[in-house]
């Protein structure tokens, strides 16, 4: 087993898909992040999916993050 973090790639507002305690699987989604590109002037919005096996420990407690802020500490199986 394995702490991970998972860190934010970009400014904006995440919307949590899981909670302390939920097991994800490899490939689902756990967070959306929605950032305002100035370049486009419009809001764009990605998906972050799971890179492993884990269970959910913590996350950040805003929903407003910066790029290289601390989202998700997960344990990996």
């Amino acid at each position: 087993m394995n702490f991970k973090t998972y860190f934010c790639p970009q400014t904006g507002h995440v919307n949590y898909l899981k909670k302390p305690g939920e097991k994800i699987k490899k490939g689902e989604e756990i967070y959306n992040l929605t950032w305002f590109d100035p370049s486009k002037a419009e809001a764009l919005e990605t998906t972050i999916v799971a890179l492993e096996d884990a269970t959910v420990i913590n996350h950040c407690p805003s929903g407003n993050v910066l790029n290289g802020m601390e989202v998700y500490q997960v344990l990996e199986d």
